[in-house]
């Protein structure tokens, strides 16, 4: 009898693409559906074998994850030692330095990069060149069409794999691969806050290039030309023109504060718990100079989790400054990775997100951003402006 095909419903689908990689007859396909991307099935080219669904995360969350015992994890404050790298990445660096042990040990390592049309991707490499493809964060959804599969590839070739992605895109990884594999990837997690959508960004993009009749050479959503202290928005244009604003000036990263164009899923993320399926977990460490005073983070500080037996012998290889901190005191201060908001709260920035998707389909970005969803009055601007000075606001 021939298996019912049935993928998760639109508001629990992650995006991770777990389905299309494993599909034999390549019959999944992720189509844009508003603002973000959804599977759909070709009926005609389906033959109902149903590994889509066998590795479909919120489709076997209840039987796979119902199971899973408590951690022993460890929580660090950390920061790549070498000053350019920490310097140059969002917060510690401590990604990058994951990432260059791994290539030292003769691993590939496989992160989200631009392409050069601005598109966001996972890749794939064993060349040291990668570390300046991946490094830094990026607010929007990556692609990671093929990628699970490549990397079941190399892993039966015998080589080693260090995954860098969001939580559920290391769960769909973990999904497609044979346990007798498990041995030779190492999952590394960021403390995700949500994905907004790749057609947003590409709409706003373009907006930036026609403003400035010049196409984007370097994009960095979180600069530290001001310090770690204060985000700001900063890229550059061909043409040579530079901007570097605070956050809450740049409308790309507003809305993205306002959550308006995040994936309907995030909102009720699943894997914003204390116990985690990652090797290792890594993301900002605001807060740190609160628990650990002590600690010069001037410069920028991540805050590393250790899963595993595997992630923590990986970490203490690399090159970091390190402090191992109570888990109590992190999880007071760490942002994102504990789910804190009320189901109240959850549905009305739900029913605030399908308005704007809802007036983004019947309006130009420049509409959207000049008269439906301005980025702040006046008054709003002069107040952020204050608390920002005032280092109240990020």
């Amino acid at each position: 009898m021939e298996k019912q095909i049935k993928l998760v419903e639109k508001a629990h689908c992650t995006g991770c693409r777990a389905c299309s990689n494993v599909c034999s007859t390549s019959s999944i396909k992720f189509e844009l559906n508003g603002l973000h991307y959804y599977p759909t099935i070709d009926e005609d080219t389906c033959i109902q074998c149903g590994k889509c669904m066998s590795v479909c995360s919120p489709l076997q969350w209840e039987a796979k994850h119902s199971s899973a015992s408590e951690t022993n994890a460890k929580y660090y404050c950390a920061w790549n030692i070498d000053a350019h790298e920490r310097s140059a990445a969002t917060s510690g660096g401590v990604g990058g330095a994951l990432a260059k042990q791994g290539l030292a040990n003769g691993w590939y390592v496989c992160g989200s990069a631009f392409d050069k049309d601005w598109n966001l991707a996972h890749v794939i490499s064993n060349d040291k060149t990668i570390l300046e493809e991946i490094r830094g964060s990026k607010y929007l959804q990556s692609n990671t069409d093929g990628v699970y599969i490549q990397i079941k590839e190399l892993l039966t070739k015998g080589e080693k794999v260090l995954f860098i992605g969001t939580p559920c895109q290391t769960d769909a990884l973990n999904n497609c691969i044979p346990v007798r594999f498990r041995d030779s990837l190492l999952l590394c997690e960021i403390i995700c806050h949500g994905v907004n959508s790749p057609k947003l960004w590409n709409d706003y993009r373009c907006h930036i290039e026609r403003q400035h009749k010049s196409p984007i050479a370097f994009y960095n959503f979180r600069s530290k030309s001001h310090g770690w202290g204060k985000l700001r928005v900063a890229y550059t244009l061909e043409n040579g023109k530079k901007v570097d604003v605070p956050a809450y000036r740049n409308i790309f990263h507003y809305w993205f504060g306002q959550h308006f164009m995040l994936r309907e899923s995030c909102f009720r993320c699943q894997y914003r718990t204390i116990n985690r399926y990652s090797d290792i977990i890594i993301g900002d460490f605001w807060g740190i100079e609160t628990i650990e005073p002590s600690l010069d983070v001037k410069a920028g500080a991540s805050v590393v989790i250790t899963n595993t037996p595997t992630g923590e012998s990986f970490f203490v290889e690399c090159q970091m400054a390190r402090k191992e901190i109570e888990a109590s005191s992190t999880l007071k201060v760490v942002k994102g990775f504990v789910d804190k908001t009320t189901e109240e709260h959850k549905t009305k920035e739900i029913d605030r997100m399908h308005k704007f998707e809802g007036d983004y389909a019947s309006h130009s970005f420049d509409a959207m951003y000049k008269e439906l969803y301005p980025r702040i009055t006046p008054m709003q601007k002069l107040l952020n402006s204050v608390l920002y000075h005032l280092h109240l606001k990020k």
